[in-house]
């Protein structure tokens, strides 16, 4: 029974009490507009249609509908005074699915339920959701809406027991929608991205949008091109498609399209000089522009109609109230396509952006999606309605995993260095945390810990920028005297450093005999100095990531002093193209990268050692790093070092991490911490002291 219901059961007349004998959905197009539709679902009692859905929202209100179990019955009382008897699993479903019903005034003034295109899949999901028998589920109205919503479920269809947001034919074969690869394709394209490219073509017919988010290094760029160049051979490219893409990415985009699409006519859309180029705009296939490009350009793009507007490391625009959110939005197009390998890296309400740039509406407004989803899966840890938001997006959201589609590449070793402060570092260490530590601590007793992320911020980055160099700090007292003083060893001693393989030549390099000059204030370059040489004798080449610029630059003064090459990748790097192009043709053994700036979407395979000298708390970035070596194409195991300083914050962040509920693994991909999660025991085991006895 439902507790609260006002009704004597005593009373009840068996005679006025009546069972469903039909369930019906009715669909109707609003005319003319066709992009939207109305629905009524109801029941049929003695012949006679019964329009549930202002029965629930009215239960709902009065909050008759919480916490049911499947095995109760549900009594309503109808306008006749009957009361319908309703299996309390079959009400729970259409709940699931239409959570639209819970909002304030949710029906049209002919109580039924208005809803776009789009969500079209969710007709026949409630049909064939959980186990409801099909033959009891009456349809009426649009037959033509009806074969659309079958006909697109039928191909899209998820399992029910799926624990994530990938499609049934991310792995296997199904039939149906096949379509042959593109003519002028200079590639055989993989199982798995013929299947991707039939998931692109499929959607586009019906005009959907949706979101690849395949792994790292599994080849989206290829399988976007594919269904690009599919369009020009069969003659659909009416106008041209558009690629916005990181910055570092516009190169691998131009080598990628030239190498497998010769056919597309290309246009970059970069640099000072780009508006000379604006007669060629309406002649080519395929235009390229960066999302800080597009940004100074919105004028010019407002009177411009693309086929298919292509987000590229799409994780960019998951703030919602950013103005790259608002300026992609703002794009005329026919088709829409998102490319990320992490679509959540943080909160749901990421992922409502990207799908709210794909299909405006389909997830609610935020503040809907806030209400119906972020809350209850976030903080109430509502697993129902993370599987209905599992269910709902699942059909526009293609993920493979290399695990499952890429057997044949080489293996992937993690291994966690756990590194020691020098005394220099530790000494620091402690006098920023006992510190940083009073301050906050007297801070979030006044006001709590959401009032005080910025200092919990900035405590634990100058701790971290501890843990990885002293001088990052910039403190007065740690500036070198003298330019001749430069190397000064500040108390830590270099005899632990096995430095007999650095003499001599490696692949032809010259290595540095003068040890004594090498900076030893810091156990990771100590341990970089101590390692890299015989990495390289053994032929290895390397990745160096680091999220601190300034790290990448001691860095870089070591392998000088070392005497070995290497290029390096910042946010201020010109010409990416030809830095990836010296590392990957073996010119260089060391490629050194800013998280930020070649954390994605570059193709590294030459490499086979990737090292992240300071822990990014976000695992899903990281490990997106680490793929620019580890993904299709490369022959070799690929090592990746991680550099975590023994009893620190680094090592505490990692182990808290690991200790937190994982929301986006059970939605596609890892979560990274934030401060906004954290609790006042939290960052007090953050801020804790070093071991001194070790």
């Amino acid at each position: 029974m439902l507790a609260g219901w006002s009704i004597d059961f005593q009373l009840i007349n068996r005679y006025s009490l009546v069972q469903a004998h039909t369930w019906y959905g009715e669909l109707s197009h609003q005319a003319p507009d066709k992009q939207w539709f109305d629905l009524e679902l109801g029941v049929e009692v003695d012949g006679k249609k019964i329009n549930l859905l202002p029965y629930l929202v009215k239960a709902i209100r009065q909050g008759l509908l919480q916490n049911l179990s499947d095995t109760e019955t549900v009594l309503m009382e109808l306008d006749s005074g009957q009361r319908l008897s309703l299996p309390a699993d079959r009400i729970k479903q259409i709940l699931s699915v239409l959570v639209e019903l819970y909002e304030t005034k949710p029906l049209s003034v002919d109580d039924t339920l208005t809803m776009s295109m789009n969500q079209l899949t969710r007709i026949a999901e409630l049909a064939d959701r959980d186990k409801i028998n099909k033959k009891e589920w009456q349809w009426l109205g649009s037959q033509w809406l009806q074969n659309k919503a079958q006909q697109l479920y039928s191909y899209l269809e998820v399992d029910g027991n799926d624990k994530g947001a990938v499609s049934k034919n991310s792995h296997g074969k199904r039939p149906g929608f096949t379509v042959l690869p593109p003519v002028g394709l200079n590639a055989e394209l993989r199982e798995y991205q013929q299947l991707g490219l039939n998931w692109l073509q499929f959607l586009k017919k019906n005009e959907f949008s949706g979101m690849l988010a395949d792994d790292m290094g599994l080849g989206k760029t290829i399988q976007t091109l594919s269904s690009i160049l599919l369009d020009k051979e069969a003659g659909n490219l009416s106008s041209p498609c558009l690629v916005v893409a990181p910055t570092s990415l516009l190169a691998n985009w131009l080598h990628e399209a030239e190498t497998f699409a010769p056919e597309l006519r290309l246009l970059l859309w970069s640099g000072p000089k780009r508006h000379r180029l604006q007669d060629k705009i309406k002649d080519c296939d395929l235009l390229i522009t960066s999302y800080g490009t597009l940004q100074q350009d919105v004028e010019l793009w407002a009177k411009q109609h693309f086929h298919l507007v292509i987000l590229d490391e799409a994780q960019t625009i998951k703030n919602v109230r950013s103005r790259i959110n608002r300026v992609v939005g703002s794009l005329s197009s026919t088709h829409r396509l998102c490319l990320t390998g992490t679509p959540l890296e943080n909160h749901l309400g990421e992922l409502w952006s990207l799908f709210n740039f794909l299909m405006p509406g389909f997830l609610g407004t935020y503040a809907q999606f806030q209400r119906h989803y972020q809350v209850p899966i976030e903080k109430e840890q509502d697993d129902e309605r993370r599987c209905a938001l599992v269910q709902r997006i699942a059909p526009f959201m293609l993920r493979r995993l290399k695990s499952e589609v890429a057997k044949e590449l080489p293996d992937k070793t993690v291994i966690n260095e756990f590194i020691s402060l020098t005394e220099t570092q530790r000494d620091l260490y402690e006098t920023i945390r006992l510190t940083m530590s009073e301050e906050v601590r007297k801070a979030v007793s006044v006001s709590g810990v959401k009032r005080n992320r910025l200092a919990i911020s900035n405590a634990l980055l100058k701790l971290r920028q501890v843990c990885c160099h002293p001088k990052l700090l910039k403190l007065d007292h740690l500036q070198q005297s003298s330019q001749d003083n430069v190397y000064l060893d500040t108390g830590w001693d270099t005899s632990n450093i096995d430095v007999s393989h650095k003499l001599g030549s490696v692949n032809g390099l010259q290595l540095a005999e003068d040890v004594s000059k090498l900076d030893t204030r810091s156990g990771k370059l100590n341990w970089l100095a101590d390692k890299l040489p015989g990495m390289l004798e053994e032929g290895r080449r390397v990745l160096i990531f680091s999220s601190f610029t300034s790290m990448l630059t001691l860095i870089g003064e070591l392998l000088e002093n070392l005497g070995i090459s290497f290029v390096e990748l910042t946010g201020k790097s010109r010409d990416r193209g030809a830095l990836v192009k010296r590392f990957q043709q073996r010119e260089v053994p060391v490629f050194l990268i800013s998280l930020k700036a070649g954390g994605a979407g570059l193709n590294l395979t030459a490499a086979d050692v990737v090292i992240h000298t300071d822990p990014w708390w976000n695992p899903a970035a990281e490990q997106q790093a680490s793929d620019r070596a580890h993904r299709i194409g490369q022959d070799k195991s690929v090592f990746v070092y991680k550099l975590i300083c023994k009893e620190t914050v680094e090592e505490r962040i990692q182990l808290l991490q690991e200790s937190k509920n994982n929301l986006a693994q059970s939605i596609y991909q890892q979560e990274s911490l934030a401060v906004s999660d954290m609790t006042g025991d939290d960052w007090l085991e953050l801020l804790k002291p070093i071991n001194l006895d070790d």
